[in-house]
This record gives structure tokens, C-alpha cells and sequence, in this order.
């Protein structure tokens, strides 16, 4: 078993809960064979009572074998006998909420709250490669006015492997929806950039204005730290404020004045910030948009 197979193993393992270490004792006694406890603890330099742990928790997840002689000896599961025993876990798992699914549907009517509420903003938070792929797709289908997302360009690169462009490009009304990403970028990463887009998505990529774009990215990073923002227009570009969550009041309140690299205050905005206190300039690098 090469290197490159046995950490792509590994992964497949922790995504199906084995913890590293569990991972790591599956992979040597498959790369071994049978081997006694104590040879196990030799040959990884490991604590034997962990090793042991570790196998008794391999055995309950039937990774692991055991022969009966005295001392014991461990063997490991083929890992296509694993393999073929999550899938057919993960089948009978979903195939069960489906039978179940108009039961469950009808008790949670029953103790959900109902009624109007006033429109908040939420957000999730998604773990798992395949629990963030399905998420995202399920956003893009129902996306119905617009789609925004602000990503790095790592994270781009995975949206990519994801088919996150392509299962946009086959939206039934993806003529008439904005699909906007918002993403900071280097020259050179911009030229890669480019490469993506006029390769896999056919967008053109829009380098705004610099004071436009780093106008936006400041509002983006205000109201993810929880500001109020309003565009003022005269002597700063905005007027933000935090409130107390419990009472309402407003805690923190100043005037930003946005500005990207060299860009000098004008005669009006050196006047505000002369009189004003809570004057803040903000030095904020643009992002770039397609």
C-alpha cells in the first residue's frame, strides 16, 4: 500500500468516525497481517494500553478480527467488507427517514412554533465534504433573486470541485439570477482567475473601481461583525452603529470614511474628522468580483 493510498484510506476512514489513531492501527495490521497485541505495541511505538483500546474499539466497529488461540492475534477487515458494510448502512439510514419521512413531518408540525415572525438574519454552520456540497447545491437550486458568497480563493478552487459552477450554469433561470463571488486576490492569483473563469464559467470578470470595491468589502466586513451601516455621503462614506442585543441600544457608533492604498482625504473629509471623535479612515485593501 503506497503513501498517497494509505492517506487517502485514512480520510475515508475518518469520515466515517474512526478517530486518527483507530485509522492508523486499521491501515498497519492491514499492511501486516495477524499480529499479537504486544507486537502491535512494538512495532508502532505505542502505549499498550491504547492499543489495546484501540482494537477492542476496531472489533465493536467489526474493522478487526481476532483468532481464537491464546495470545489472541488481531487481523484486519478487507477494507472493501467496510466499505460495502457503511454503504449498505448509509442506504437502510436513508431508506428509513423516507419511509418515515410524512410521520416525522406531522409531529414536527405538532411542537414547531408557528405564526409570524419577524424576518432575522441566520446563518449555518456545515461540517463534513459531502454534508457542504449538497448544502450548496440545495442553495443554488431554490435561489430565486440572487446568489452571493464571499470565499477565498482556496475556497473557490473547491467550489469548483464541488460542480458548484456547473450546477449553477444549469439553472432553470440562471439567465435572469446575479451569481456575484466576492474574493481578494493578489495580481497573480487574479490572472488565475481569469483562467477559471474563462474556462469553466464563461463570466466575465469585473475588476471595479478600487475605492468602489473597497467601499463594498468594508460593508460586508461591518455587517459581519454586527453593525448597522448607513451610507452617509457628505464628509464619510458611512455612519455605523452596534446595539445591545438584550436592550437595544446603541453602544458603539461612528462615521467611516473608506480609502484604499495612497488615496488622500479630501478638504471636507479632513474637516469632519478634525470635528468629529468618532471619526474613523479606513485603510481596506478591494476586493475582486466576477
Amino acid at each position: 500500500m503506497s503513501e498517497l493510498s494509505s492517506i487517502s484510506i485514512k480520510k475515508i476512514l475518518t469520515d466515517y468516525g474512526l478517530t486518527d489513531k483507530e485509522a492508523d492501527i486499521y491501515i498497519f495490521l492491514a499492511k501486516h497481517g495477524v499480529l499479537k497485541g504486544g507486537e502491535i505495541v512494538t512495532r508502532t511505538k505505542t502505549h499498550r494500553a491504547l492499543v489495546y483500546r484501540i482494537l477492542k474499539s476496531l472489533q465493536t466497529k467489526g474493522l478487526v478480527e481476532t483468532t481464537l488461540e491464546f495470545p489472541v492475534r488481531f487481523s484486519a477487515v478487507p477494507f472493501e467488507t467496510f466499505l460495502d458494510l457503511n454503504i449498505k448502512a448509509k442506504r437502510d439510514e436513508a431508506a428509513l427517514i423516507e419511509q418515515s419521512k410524512k410521520d416525522l413531518l406531522v409531529d414536527w408540525d405538532k411542537i414547531s412554533k408557528t405564526g409570524y415572525e419577524p424576518a432575522l438574519e441566520k446563518f449555518s454552520v456545515i461540517e463534513g465534504r459531502n454534508k457542504i456540497k449538497s448544502k450548496l447545491q440545495q442553495l443554488i437550486a431554490e435561489a430565486k433573486e440572487q446568489l452571493s458568497a464571499l470565499l477565498a480563493l482556496t475556497d473557490l478552487e473547491c467550489a469548483d470541485q464541488f460542480g458548484v459552477f456547473e450546477t449553477f450554469t444549469k439553472h432553470q433561470r440562471q439567465a435572469e439570477i446575479p451569481f456575484r463571488i466576492i474574493t481578494e486576490l493578489s495580481a497573480q492569483e487574479s490572472k488565475a482567475l481569469k483562467n477559471l473563469a474563462g474556462t469553466k464559467l464563461a463570466y466575465k470578470i469585473d475588476l471595479r473601481a478600487k475605492d468602489k470595491a473597497s467601499e463594498e468589502w468594508a460593508e460586508v466586513r461591518y455587517s459581519m461583525a454586527g453593525y448597522e451601516i448607513e451610507r452617509t455621503g457628505r464628509g464619510s462614506d458611512y455612519r455605523v452603529r452596534r446595539r445591545n442585543p438584550f436592550t437595544g441600544r446603541v453602544i458603539e457608533s461612528k462615521l467611516v470614511e473608506v480609502k484604499s492604498g495612497d488615496a488622500k482625504l479630501s478638504k471636507l473629509q479632513r474637516k469632519t474628522k478634525r470635528k468629529k471623535k468618532n471619526y474613523k479612515e479606513d485603510r481596506v485593501n478591494p476586493p475582486f468580483y466576477f
